[in-house]
């Protein structure tokens, strides 16, 4: 394949030469009553083969993303699979895009793993629903039995062996199998068999050991050696899990703020309504309400005072609007927070039992109609 090595700098002469050709098109070309601040008007320096030169600011220069990555080599590799489909299977470039494919497909596959791991940590990717093993596995497939079929088409015509084409049926059933090993890593991910944690700690294992190999030529060797499965990104998943530490600490970090901003505000409150002369909230002890004859007036004044007593005049609002047992469950709470001893969820014992709390909504409900 023939490669074209491009300037990447302009020399001075060649700078002063391109701007005297795009004055002289200028004075030419331009009409008589042309606007000179018009973009439209003006003609782009270009180079050597006509092409014209790029802003700076015409490309983003932010760090890459995973997802950003993994969609844009997979909407070229579906491109590249389409053509190769298409096509013929004794077409001299067939293998040409083959064995890009291939070399393509394995990254690709490191890429649906990688996403398996990082959506175990908690990221989502709604971009890349469609990445996955599956998806690879079909198109090996397909040209696994395209290259069959190849071979089979060179046997039926002079008898002979298509080298090339056997060395690719041997390639695509061994990258079947690493896409199936790699699924079943991915199964084990997703079903908790195998931890993130274990993926992304193992590669510091033996970091720093020893660099003499030991002897295993006692070892025996299975007749059957399983594939392995294609590697984890772990660039991108500790990158990702960093980030994710980062805005938790983050979030951390603006919650306890917000907690000493709230205790500075009371304290900064509590303050200013003692220099105003207003007296320090004490907490006021509840008195004993009697069984009968209870008075839902005064129970909501007694607990609306409590309220505003500890400056909470929005509680007080709410109290003004609650029914009679709504109001005899809170008086019942705060005899609780008085009385921390007492066995919660029980009434105490100077309230009303619950028949005399039902005959008193009866005789309410009597008078109200």
């Amino acid at each position: 394949m023939e490669h074209i090595a491009l300037d990447t700098e302009l020399s001075d002469q060649e700078m002063e030469e391109m701007l005297s050709r795009v004055k002289t098109a200028d004075a030419f070309d331009a009409p008589v009553n042309a606007d000179s601040e018009n973009p439209e008007s003006e003609q782009a320096l270009c180079d050597e083969y006509g092409f014209p030169f790029e802003p700076e600011g015409t490309y983003n220069n932010a760090p890459l993303e995973f997802e950003e990555v993994a969609k844009a080599l997979w909407i070229a590799l579906i491109n590249l699979n389409y053509t190769a489909t298409r096509y013929h299977r004794q077409s001299p470039y067939y293998p040409l895009l083959m064995a890009r494919l291939e070399k393509n497909i394995k990254q690709m596959g490191s890429y649906c793993i990688t996403k398996t791991v990082l959506e175990q940590s908690g990221e989502q990717f709604p971009d890349l629903e469609e990445v996955t093993l599956k998806e690879l596995y079909q198109m090996v497939s397909l040209h696994f039995r395209k290259c069959c079929r190849a071979y089979n088409d060179m046997q039926e015509s002079g008898h002979a062996q298509d080298l090339s084409m056997i060395g690719w049926m041997f390639r695509w059933a061994a990258l079947s199998d690493r896409l199936k090993a790699t699924q079943e890593r991915v199964n084990k991910i997703e079903s908790g068999e195998i931890k993130v944690e274990t993926i992304l700690k193992r590669e510091a294992v033996y970091k720093n050991g020893p660099k003499r190999q030991r002897d295993r030529s006692h070892h025996r060797v299975a007749p059957a050696v399983r594939a392995s499965s294609l590697p984890v990104l772990k660039s991108y998943a500790r990158e990702v899990k960093a980030q994710k530490r980062a805005a938790e600490k983050q979030e951390r970090a603006v919650q306890r703020e917000k907690e000493r901003a709230k205790k500075r505000y009371d304290k900064e409150s509590e303050k200013l309504l003692t220099e105003l002369g207003f007296p320090a909230y004490k907490p006021m002890p509840l008195p004993k309400i009697p069984g009968l004859g209870i008075n839902e007036i005064e129970l909501k004044t007694l607990l609306m005072d409590e309220a505003k007593g500890r400056g909470d005049f929005t509680e007080a609002g709410i109290i003004a609007r609650e029914n009679f047992d709504q109001l005899m469950e809170r008086f019942h709470k705060l005899q609780d927070a008085e009385s921390p001893s007492r066995e919660p969820g029980k009434s105490p014992r100077s309230g009303p039992s619950d028949e005399t709390r039902k005959k008193l909504r009866e005789k309410r409900k009597k008078n109200k109609k």
